[in-house]
């Protein structure tokens, strides 16, 4: 959930005084017993969950884990009891306050805006983390719960699925194309690489920098760099070929392919429609195979075309996502 912090009332607490916390203990794959725990590892993705065991030592719920290796910084709320791994330390909040899920969820969420800070070779580790401090809302020089909590609630009624209609194709037809046709990425995109932004050189804003992460529309964290796309473009990053529509102007790690169109009729439905093709190709990517932007200039994807002229039959796959079920909601 990618939280935007509005109010102006906000204070520096740090997290020691906030939570008591807890390193998670080192367990071999060798000794697990496949079992019903959940087993929270230093991964981006299934909040946390890397596994179900039964043997090792159970974390009780309602807490926050935080990745201090692996995907560092990616934190999950826990809400029923865990085992965690050496990798991620657990925070249990101070006795003089109570967690629930909302409040949890944005704390997580400013939790994910330290990762820049941090990575494989600066670990936030327990000793770090101890002196780190996060900017929370604040009432009475104390956290401002009730506003964290509020929030997410505010932001959660926003976000669920009304009923949806079912729009109509006209006269009832399917969409139909007879041609596809083989064509090169690089005939349709520009492709460039992003770069490095060193994190001294930027702060919170409204900008986002997209990386290579699976997570989170790609987005690290919003900052207030000066952009260096202009939005309505695809990104991929370089890590299991993670692909997203970036539809506002944003900054690129150099971990990422972004992608400017070179023709005029691309919007967010291709983009969709484009994505779901490019998607198929992920399992050629992976950690130890990376896509960068030489790997990206060579891809070839599946198009509809028109039967007359040959050409990319946009239309075709811009109507084709609008009648999706939740093609109102992109």
């Amino acid at each position: 959930m990618g939280l935007i912090m509005i109010t102006s009332n906000q204070q520096y607490f740090k997290i020691a005084d906030l939570f008591d916390i807890i390193k998670g203990k080192r367990l071999i794959k060798e000794n697990m017993i496949s079992g019903i725990i959940p087993f929270i590892g230093a991964i981006s993705i299934n909040n946390g969950v890397r596994d179900y065991i039964d043997d090792g030592c159970i974390n009780e719920s309602n807490c926050i884990t935080v990745n201090y290796n692996g995907s560092v910084g990616e934190s999950f709320y826990q809400n029923e009891s865990f085992i965690a791994s050496d990798d991620v330390n657990i925070l249990y909040p101070k006795a003089w306050w109570k967690l629930n899920k909302n409040i949890a969820l944005y704390i997580c969420t400013v939790l994910k805006h330290n990762r820049s800070r941090f990575g494989y070779g600066r670990k936030w580790k327990t000793e770090r983390m101890l002196e780190t401090s996060l900017l929370l809302p604040a009432k009475d020089n104390m956290p401002d719960w009730g506003y964290m909590e509020d929030y997410v609630e505010t932001i959660a009624k926003k976000i669920r699925f009304k009923p949806i209609k079912t729009k109509i194709v006209r006269n009832n037809k399917p969409l139909k194309t007879a041609e596809w046709k083989e064509c090169e990425l690089l005939s349709l995109f520009k492709m460039s690489a992003g770069k490095y932004y060193p994190v001294t050189e930027y702060d919170e804003g409204e900008i986002s920098l997209i990386s290579a992460s699976e997570n989170n529309n790609g987005v690290m964290m919003q900052t207030d760099l000066s952009p260096e796309y202009p939005g309505n473009c695809l990104t991929i990053g370089k890590v299991g070929m993670s692909v997203y529509y970036q539809q506002n102007p944003f900054c690129a790690s150099p971990d990422v392919t972004v992608l400017e169109p070179l023709f005029n009729e691309f919007d967010r439905y291709i983009a969709m429609f484009l994505i779901g093709l490019l998607s198929k190709q992920k399992h050629q990517w992976n950690y130890g195979n990376q896509i960068r932007l030489n790997d990206s200039q060579k891809l070839k994807i599946l198009l509809p075309v028109n039967k007359k002229t040959l050409e990319p039959d946009w239309n075709f796959m811009r109507n084709y996502v609008k009648i999706l079920p939740f093609a109102e909601y992109l």
